[in-house]
């Protein structure tokens, strides 16, 4: 039966909607946020049952709701459910009993028990020693309220393969083996597809290290609507830097999504140069509560404050040089930071190390941090990287100017320089301290910029409404147009420059080619694809682009397309005065990119024959 409220918007699909954090807490940050914001949103203004499920195993969870409904992210009557708990109150249900594989338990495990909050048994935590500083193999039991066992698992961490579990015990109300698992990930696709029960679904991941596992989920009812809230690439941050981690896992999954959301244009073009413009990609920057009035109390002329997780890659030492610099111009400045996290003590000594323990405090977590933002004369935001940063959006609606670092992806987006806020550039302490004393110091500025913020922010539970009215559309077409490309081989046939005068150079057998001003450089490539259905090929759309080794720098080579059954050549040529004037002098090499309906592929040229591949380069001359 398909859950749906019965005055749901029909602009949205119905359908059950689904939301799947690893893990939900009252201090948890932005994306934690995003997610039960959005959640709140489809119930309120779409009339819609948003339920969430989660995945990490926790003695209690009653406590950790109660705290989220208090604080409003969480609304009264929204379905949560546990992959763990489900299974220690419904058990097994229709799996199949299989021949049980060699036991994770062994007699000689070192036994210890971890308590409920009422002092009842949770889980029994097994360990082998082994000697190692990691104390050994430890395996997990976890157990119902009578005390019996159901699952045993290997410690594993989400985020790295080499800890994924390869096998993982059920174990049944008579105490007998039930078989196995031979992965966490075939564990939580099968539990979605028992909780979704065929009816129709959106699914929103919006964990990297969830997606790991839940991708690729392929079931004709459920629709995945992947988020990306992080930034995918490592630094310098750039669309060729190396990927994240968890971003190269997920996004190997890309064509398995029927949408994959992002929250800034620049980050979706970004996406679209790695992996061709896919049809699944789209924008929907996260919504926050405009608040109707501000309070009637005033602003602290002094005052800043900084909301957010005391993670790596904050900045927040930054934030603390900052006021060092101001306070020699401005010697009651204050820095007020409301947030926890693994960097406390590093920030509590660089404030003792300064001297600024009367000028920086830090709060820890306060469920009330925004209402701080009414009373502070600027927000700092001092990350290294950002999509669209929750604190920076909730500053505005607040009516305080934000001061943040024009970094990627969110900033740019969110503020514009001089109307509503202030940018400066990644890393620069003294052009944000001068930032930070020209709305300190001039206190009309600072209410024009203010006032300016919370008219910018005011629309945005409306673009909220549009975005995912198109988002949900979209991923029903990408759904009813999928399309399986089983492979994708490329291989470079030809590649010269070809001169009006004097002799042509042809470099398919050395793989480099020397690009002076004049010329053209032609290219060939030859595809084979495997697909049921090679005629779908004609709707791919190719893209090639020559780009710089150590630059953002390309240039679109334009191409012509032929296709055979299931061989595709691929033939373009782009004048060497285009590569030499758009791309700095040195390396480019060549980057190949297919779309075919939500089917994305892409790969750099190698050079015919090489072991180990090598990739075909440019040598462009200045």
């Amino acid at each position: 039966m398909i859950q749906c409220h019965a005055m749901s918007d029909e602009r949205m699909p119905p359908g059950r909607y689904l939301s799947t954090p690893l893990d939900v807490g009252v201090d948890y940050g932005g994306q934690t946020r995003a997610t039960l914001v959005r959640n709140r949103l489809l119930a309120e203004r779409f009339g819609l049952r948003p339920e969430v499920l989660t995945f990490n195993p926790r003695p209690s969870w009653s406590q950790r709701l109660d705290d989220l409904r208090e604080s409003g992210l969480l609304l009264p009557g929204t379905p949560v459910t546990n992959l763990y708990d489900a299974h220690a109150t419904t058990g097994w249900g229709e799996h199949p009993v299989e021949e049980p594989a060699t036991p994770l338990l062994t007699p000689t495990m070192r036994r210890e028990t971890e308590l409920r909050p009422d002092g009842s048994p949770w889980r029994h935590v097994h360990t082998e020693p082994d000697g190692s500083p990691e104390g050994g193999t430890v395996v997990h039991e976890y157990l119902r309220a009578d005390g019996t066992p159901y699952l045993r698992v290997p410690r594993f961490a989400y985020r790295f393969s080499r800890t994924w579990p390869r096998s993982l015990e059920r174990v049944g109300r008579d105490g007998e083996p039930r078989g196995t698992f031979d992965s966490y990930a075939s564990w939580v696709r099968r539990w979605v597809l028992e909780v979704t029960a065929g009816d129709p679904t959106f699914l929103f991941i919006d964990s990297r290290s969830l997606g790991m596992h839940l991708l690729p989920l392929r079931a004709p009812h459920v629709h995945t609507v992947f988020v990306l809230h992080g930034v995918h690439v490592a630094p310098p941050y750039a669309w060729t830097s190396r990927l994240v981690r968890d971003s190269r896992a997920v996004l190997r999954q890309l064509p398995a999504m029927d949408a994959l959301v992002v929250q800034t244009r620049r980050q979706l073009d970004d996406l679209a140069l790695r992996y061709g413009e896919a049809p699944q990609l789209a924008v929907a920057p996260n919504a926050v509560d405009a608040p109707t009035e501000p309070p009637p109390v005033p602003r602290d002329p002094h005052r800043l404050i900084t909301v957010c997780r005391l993670m790596p890659g904050k900045g927040l030492l930054d934030a603390v040089a900052v006021v060092d610099r101001v306070r020699a111009r401005v010697p009651q400045v204050h820095l007020d930071v409301y947030g926890e996290g693994p960097e406390r003590e590093l920030l509590e000594r660089a404030v003792a190390e300064r001297g600024l323990e009367r000028h920086v405090t830090l709060h820890g977590h306060d469920p009330a941090a925004k209402e701080h933002l009414w009373t502070a004369a600027a927000a700092l935001m001092t990350s290294e990287s950002e999509t669209w940063n929750m604190s920076i959006q909730e500053a505005m609606s607040h009516g305080c100017p934000v001061v943040a670092y024009d970094i990627k992806y969110g900033p740019r987006e969110q503020v514009t320089d001089g109307s509503d806020g202030l940018l400066v550039p990644h890393g620069d302490v003294d052009a944000m301290a001068a930032a930070v004393l020209r709305l300190l110091t001039d206190a009309d500025e600072a209410r024009r910029l203010g006032e300016a913020a919370r008219l910018a922010t005011a629309t945005s539970v409306q673009r909220f409404e549009d975005d995912w009215v198109e988002v949900l559309r979209l991923a029903q077409r990408t759904k009813r147009r999928r399309v399986d490309l089983s492979r994708v081989e490329a291989q470079l046939t030809g590649l010269r420059l070809r001169r009006r005068w004097g002799r042509d150079h042809d470099a398919l057998t050395t793989g480099e080619l020397t690009v002076r001003e004049r010329g053209r450089v032609e290219v060939e490539v030859a595809v084979d694809v495997r697909a049921k259905r090679p005629q779908v090929l004609d709707e791919a759309r190719w893209r090639l682009l020559a780009v710089g080794e150590d630059s953002e720098h390309h240039v679109e080579v334009p191409l012509q397309a032929q296709r055979d059954d299931s061989r595709v050549t691929l033939t373009g040529e782009v004048a060497a005065a285009s590569l030499t004037a758009a791309l700095p002098a040195g390396a480019a090499y060549l980057r190949l990119s297919m779309v075919c309906r939500n089917h994305v592929w892409s790969r750099d040229l190698d050079v015919p024959g090489a072991s180990p591949q090598e990739r075909v380069r440019l040598l462009i001359e200045g």
